[in-house]
């Protein structure tokens, strides 16, 4: 096949849009080398593995992300899995680019964009992690429903993060909804950690809760380790002195 006439900036901004180096390379019926030498004499830094991973499930329609997640589940549902399966499984995992969200990938490339290095659905043992900071070591999860804290994501919850804590990982869990989505002031908390924990600095050695916005919270924090909820003090209301429900009726 006679090689195409290669427009650099054509191939930089496809490059830069989301195409592999094999798929260009495919498409220009070159060496892939030759597209990399052509991508770094511009000044273009190649993408490694973990954020070629997030561009290209960023380009995979939500509904083969559900495909790919759904025919992994169904492959073992039933089955009694033993310890070094599920290690096996959870590589799998990664290496598929599995069950990565939208979310996910926004605050990934936030993460690279601060200078981290980001590894989705990275294989911790049996488990997986939704974003997994190198260096220092953080596990970023996130949290999009209140599901979170009932049936078996609740009794597992403990025990994956004992693992996790116990394995040298500083974990974070990012709650989010309508009213506190994904937003910047979550990178803010994770960058003053990480500079911490570079730093050596102390921090506590449990899970971190944030909203999306980055503020402290401690929404599922009782369901999730297992404790009896306390509610809060039951309004009185001020003429009769009787206690009130929330809603004031």
């Amino acid at each position: 096949m006679k090689r195409k006439l290669i427009d650099i900036d054509d191939l930089v901004c496809r490059y830069k849009a989301g195409e592999s180096e094999k798929e260009l390379a495919e498409h220009f019926n070159i060496a892939r080398s030759g597209i990399r030498q052509r991508l770094l004499r511009r000044g273009v830094k190649p993408r490694n593995r973990s954020e070629a991973m997030f561009v290209r499930m960023a380009r995979t329609p939500k509904e083969e992300r559900s495909r790919l997640a759904k025919a992994a589940h169904d492959a073992v549902r039933g089955r009694s899995q033993t310890f070094k399966h599920r290690c096996k499984t959870a590589s799998t995992k990664e290496h598929l680019g599995m069950n990565i969200g939208r979310n996910e990938i926004q605050l990934a490339i936030w993460l690279t964009e601060h200078g981290f290095r980001c590894i989705p659905q990275k294989a911790v043992g049996p488990y997986n992690l939704d974003i997994a900071i190198t260096e220092p070591a953080i596990a970023v999860e996130i949290f999009g429903g209140h599901w979170h804290t009932t049936g078996n994501h609740a009794r597992l919850f403990r025990k994956r993060t004992d693992y996790l804590l116990n394995g040298g990982w500083t974990v974070i869990i990012i709650w989010i909804s309508k009213g506190h989505p994904l937003g910047l002031g979550a990178i803010e908390y994770i960058v003053s950690l990480a500079q911490k924990l570079r730093r050596g600095e102390s921090v506590r050695r449990e899970e971190h809760m944030i909203l999306g916005d980055g503020k402290p919270t401690t929404i599922g924090k009782y369901k999730l380790n297992g404790l009896p909820i306390i509610p809060d003090p039951q309004p009185r209301d001020n003429v009769t002195g009787r206690f009130t429900n929330r809603s004031g009726q």
